[in-house]
């Protein structure tokens, strides 16, 4: 039975550092999928504007518009999970030059000593962090394409009835569904980049994973691009709907 040893300089700030990455990422998406915030948040809003796009779409008798913007959110995943694959190329040649590499952070300013284990630890750790974002991009990727068939076989505007309407919902649910995982797969980038601040010293771990946490969730519960989704949905609502 294989057991796994940690590196013998594995140290406390090590551990504290890595908890804390790890309980910050699984907080964020805790509050952003799994929460009363989530109606509030920057996702909950766009889903309620697909909504609204798939049930225009029953009315367009022309549909190249939706085409192009299905084509689009697929070109765009597509694009990350191709990065993805050379990001995980370029960690695992990393893994074959450690001992140069160690050599080299060594020397920037308030860089601790490593030892090849504890690099290649942290190497690991980002290999998981990018064959996750890889997972969810692929399987966004589906889903995108899932959604593509289902605008395909929506009805003509004359043919429209209720059952076009649930369809087009769910083709809508679908649609956010698979943003939801390329979302996920985007914050793993960022996360990615706070693990980067571990290589130099475990204490900047810390506040590279909070400061992360902090902007993801200025942007996804505070910002101007949130304000304006919402305005969009609010303003067709009848004027005493606006005062509540």
């Amino acid at each position: 039975m294989m057991t796994f040893v940690l590196p013998e300089d594995f140290g406390l700030w090590d551990g504290i550092g890595l908890g804390v990455f790890v309980l910050s990422w699984a907080a964020y998406l805790t509050a952003t999928y799994r929460s009363t915030w989530h109606d509030r948040s920057l996702t909950g809003a766009v889903g309620m504007m697909r909504e609204r796009w798939m049930e225009t779409m029953l009315r367009r008798e022309q549909r190249m518009v939706d085409v192009q913007i299905m084509a689009s959110l697929l070109s765009n995943v597509t694009f990350f999970a191709s990065t993805s694959i050379l990001i995980l190329a370029g960690l695992f040649a990393a893994l074959g030059a450690a001992d140069r590499a160690v050599e080299l952070v060594s020397e920037l300013p308030y860089a601790v000593q490593t030892s090849r284990g504890l690099w290649e630890l942290k190497i690991a750790v980002l290999v998981g962090v990018f064959i996750y974002a890889f997972f969810k991009f692929g399987w966004a990727i589906r889903l995108h394409s899932y959604c593509s068939v289902m605008v395909g076989a929506a009805p003509m505007p004359d043919r429209v009835d209720d059952a076009a309407l649930i369809a087009a919902r769910s083709a809508a649910h679908l649609s956010t569904t698979a943003s939801a995982h390329f979302n996920d797969g985007v914050r793993a980038y960022y996360f990615g980049l706070a693990a980067l601040a571990w290589f130099v010293n475990p204490i900047y771990l810390i506040p590279s994973s909070l400061w992360v946490v902090a902007v993801l969730w200025r942007r996804e519960f505070h910002s101007h691009s949130l304000r304006m989704i919402q305005a969009a949905l609010h303003a067709g609502r009848p004027k005493q709907d606006d005062k509540a």
